[in-house]
């Protein structure tokens, strides 16, 4: 008679199945009879390992989530702090593409020093290197 119980297929080591079938042979029950067994027998403690877990799962996603708050209360403080800076900074960026759309140019940086005969060495005012 078939049986109205859930199943599953167990891959096991070579040296596993050697001594299931072993226990099978001597005690003249079947491979999954035993099995069944020492998963029986072992219930109780997986049903602790399971509540243990889910627990730990449990307090783990509550303080992920109290983290995350902290963040965004800290991202807030920080926004309303850095406030009056994000809207000097936010000025000045507004009146320098202004000033770009209305043709000015900035002056270089680069205030006329220039490389002599690409040895990197600056001319002096009478066009001699520095000593």
């Amino acid at each position: 008679m078939a049986t109205t119980k859930p199943r599953i297929t167990v891959t096991l080591s070579p040296e596993v199945y050697e001594t299931l079938s072993a226990l099978s042979n001597l005690q003249e029950r079947s491979m999954s009879s035993i099995v069944s067994e020492l998963l029986e027998i072992s219930h109780p403690i997986q049903s602790r390992v399971l509540a243990a877990l889910s627990h730990a799962q449990t307090v783990k996603l509550e303080a992920n989530a109290d983290f995350a708050s902290e963040l965004d209360r800290a991202q807030a403080q920080a926004e309303s702090a850095l406030a009056p800076l994000l809207a000097i900074l936010d000025g000045m960026a507004l009146r320098s593409s202004q000033a770009a759309s209305e043709g000015c140019v900035p002056p270089h940086s680069n205030t006329g020093v220039t490389m002599q005969g690409g040895t990197g060495v600056a001319p002096t005012e009478k066009g001699g290197s520095h000593e």
